[in-house]
C-alpha cells in the first residue's frame, strides 16, 4: 500500500580609490613668474569588478495535484503517472465497517456526486480508517516523489479527529511490500477535530510528526510515498468523510 524560493540578484560593489586631502597652508613661490607647484597626481581608480550574474529564476511551485474526487464512482484514484493505486479501509478486529468493502458513498463536498465515507462501530484497540495508495505496478506498490509539494489538502466532514498520515516506503514492513524491519507503522502525519459540516483542510508537511510509539526515529521521506491514510484511533464509534484529496 503506497506511494517537497525570492531571488534577488547580487550587486557587485564598485570599488572606488580616494585621495586624502593634506591639512595646512599653501606655501607659494616669491617670483609672481613662479610657477605654482604641481599637485601630486591622484592614484588610478581601481577597475570594477564585473557584476556577478544574476541568478536564475527560481523553479515556481507546481501547480496543486489533485489525486482523487472520486466523481467516477469507482475504487481506482485518478492516478499521479503509472497505474493509479487504489481505495482501502482497515480496522482492529473487533469493529464493523460501512462500507466494507471501500465503495465510494453518494453526496460529495460542493454537492459533488461521491465521498469516500468510513463508518464504524465496536473497536476496542487501536480504531478503524482508510486510505489510497498512489501508485501500483502490478501487486507491488511504487514510491511517489511528493517532495515538491507543500502539503496535504481535502474537504472533510465527521464526527471525530481523525489522523491523516502518510505512508512511506521505509516505514511500511516487508510483509506488506514496503522495505522496514525496525519501528515499522510508525507513520508522519497529524490529527486534526472534523466538524459534522464540510471543511477545507490544508495540512503543510512541515506541521508533521511521527506518531512515536517505536520509540525509532525515522525522518519524513517525501520522496517515497506508498499512501494516504485517514484514521480515527480509540474505541469510540464514528463516521467521517473525505473528499477532492490532493497535494499542492
Amino acid at each position: 500500500m503506497t506511494r517537497t524560493a525570492t531571488d534577488h540578484p547580487l550587486l557587485a560593489l564598485t570599488l572606488l580609490a580616494t585621495t586624502s586631502l593634506a591639512c595646512g597652508s599653501v606655501t607659494v613661490a616669491d617670483s609672481p613668474d613662479a610657477a605654482p607647484p604641481v599637485a601630486d597626481a591622484a592614484p588610478p581608480i581601481a577597475d570594477a569588478e564585473p557584476p556577478d550574474a544574476p541568478l536564475a529564476d527560481a523553479e515556481p511551485p507546481p501547480a496543486p495535484l489533485l489525486l482523487e474526487d472520486l466523481e467516477d464512482g469507482d475504487t481506482q484514484i485518478i492516478g499521479v503517472g503509472g497505474q493509479p493505486g487504489g481505495w482501502y479501509t482497515y480496522a482492529d478486529e473487533t469493529a464493523t465497517l460501512d462500507p466494507s468493502p471501500f465503495a465510494a458513498t453518494p453526496g460529495g463536498a460542493n454537492s459533488s456526486l461521491y465521498a469516500a465515507q468510513l463508518a464504524s462501530t465496536g473497536a476496542t484497540s487501536f480504531g478503524a480508517g482508510l486510505g489510497f495508495n498512489l501508485q501500483v505496478e502490478g501487486q507491488q506498490l511504487i514510491g511517489f516523489d511528493a517532495s515538491r509539494y507543500t502539503g496535504v489538502e481535502f474537504d472533510a466532514r465527521g464526527n471525530i479527529s481523525v489522523a491523516v498520515t502518510l505512508r512511506q516506503e521505509n516505514l511500511v514492513p516487508l510483509a506488506s511490500l514496503g522495505t522496514c524491519q525496525v519501528g515499522c507503522e510508525d507513520f508522519w502525519g497529524r490529527s486534526l477535530a472534523l466538524t459534522e459540516v464540510w471543511q477545507r483542510y490544508q495540512i503543510p508537511f512541515s506541521t508533521m510528526t511521527q506518531a512515536g510509539f517505536s520509540m525509532v526515529s525515522t525522518p519524513l521521506d517525501l520522496t517515497n510515498l506508498f499512501s494516504v491514510q485517514f484514521q480515527a484511533n480509540g474505541t469510540d464509534d464514528f463516521e467521517i468523510a473525505v473528499d477532492n484529496i490532493g497535494f499542492y
